[in-house]
């Protein structure tokens, strides 16, 4: 069991280094359901946790499918952000901070290994 956990948590400790911009925790569209991996994710700011999808967003802004359900009941009085899903650009810092946490990561696991 020890094996099997270790072997887990090195296998995503090396996927989140060589996938920094991998999103940790993905937002699922309040109408079809679906993870939001990409595009423009628009947030209700009224409501508690209710994000959009792209594709989603006109219909239930415009009110076509809320007859089909109530929680697309999302009138004029709801304010959505839009927040860009896709991969910034690294910068030079993020990229020297990136490199800092890699060597940290592999002296971790040199030090764990033995």
């Amino acid at each position: 069991d020890e094996l099997r956990r270790g072997k887990h948590s090195t296998m995503m400790v090396l996927f989140h280094l060589h996938n920094p911009n991998a999103p940790k925790f993905l937002q699922q569209c309040g109408a079809c359901y679906r993870e939001i991996t990409h595009g423009i994710r628009y947030h209700c700011n009224s409501c508690s946790n209710f994000d959009l999808c792209q594709d989603c967003y006109k219909p239930v802004t415009t009110g076509l499918w809320a007859q089909r359900d109530s929680r697309f009941a999302h009138d004029k009085k709801h304010s959505f952000t839009p927040i860009d899903m896709e991969v910034t650009t690294d910068t030079q810092k993020s990229r020297a901070e990136r490199e800092r946490a890699i060597k940290m990561h592999l002296e971790l696991l040199a030090h764990a290994a033995n």
